[in-house]
């Protein structure tokens, strides 16, 4: 029953830090997709559209996000997040326009 108890604690815990670690890389994600998508832009310019775009998925839950956010291809990101959040779209629409 103690090891039940403690593989179940454990795993908790793991699941947590598998949440964390999808928030934590978060802007590395976001960074890469607008050097991707904006090459040309000067670094300042790729600072605020990251930090425009990290914005769009402020107050998402860890478990949501990372259910929600596509490594290979965060532009995937995008679809998955205004199908949850359709009032978002604003603000995505502002990002892409930056």
């Amino acid at each position: 029953m103690n090891r039940l108890l403690l593989l179940l604690v454990l795993l908790g815990a793991a699941a947590t830090t598998a949440h964390a670690a999808v928030r934590d890389d978060l802007p590395t994600l976001v960074a890469a997709f607008v050097a991707e998508q904006r090459p040309n832009a000067d670094a300042d310019r790729q600072a605020r559209i990251s930090e425009c775009i990290i914005g769009a998925f402020e107050g998402i839950g860890d478990e949501e996000l990372e259910t929600m956010i596509v490594v290979d291809d965060f532009e995937d990101s995008f679809d998955r997040l205004l199908d949850a959040y359709p009032d978002r779209e604003d603000v995505v629409e502002v990002c892409e326009h930056m």
